[in-house]
């Protein structure tokens, strides 16, 4: 996927980190982190997943409809980030985290869900996930989260880790 910016000397291209491309001399690469998005409720993957779209740095790679395929979507689709939805039924979503953490040790799985507190927070924590929150934030504030957690920060919402 290569789209471009503006044309001449300073434009940007936007290339996906799942090919490289050489760019004309003078044109910026932006790194797209490549987001995974697993829900048990098809409406939320798919809003998740469009919204995600609609950045220039961001790729949703893949929608799940559970943990239970989580494994081999990561090996398969290769994401920076999962953003996976910590109440479903199915494969306990902290058990998927350290399944990830095991057999792609690159990505990162940021927790998404409709209640935050600190038992969620410490148990999040403990499994290896690089974040939690919260599904009922603003949009922009998933996507930043998502962006911090591809760059290697950990988020979590202020007022839970106020609690820890």
């Amino acid at each position: 996927m290569l789209g471009e910016l503006g044309s001449g000397v300073g434009s940007i291209a936007i290339v996906a980190s799942c090919g490289r491309r050489r760019t004309p001399r003078g044109v910026w690469r932006i790194a797209v982190a490549r987001v995974l998005v697993v829900d048990d409720s098809g409406d939320i993957a798919r809003l998740m997943c469009e919204a995600v779209d609609l950045q220039p740095d961001l790729e949703c790679v893949a929608t799940l409809s559970s943990a239970d395929d989580l494994e081999g979507a990561v090996r398969q689709h290769k994401p920076d980030v999962v953003l996976l939805d910590l109440c479903m039924p199915g494969r306990d979503p902290l058990d998927a985290v350290r399944a990830v953490a095991a057999c792609a040790s690159s990505c990162r799985v940021l927790l998404f869900t409709g209640y935050l507190d600190a038992e969620a927070a410490k148990a999040v924590l403990d499994a290896g996930a690089w974040g939690l929150v919260s599904k009922l934030a603003p949009r922009e504030e998933v996507l930043e989260a998502l962006r911090r957690v591809a760059s290697g920060e950990m988020v979590f919402d202020g007022e839970v880790l106020d609690q820890l």
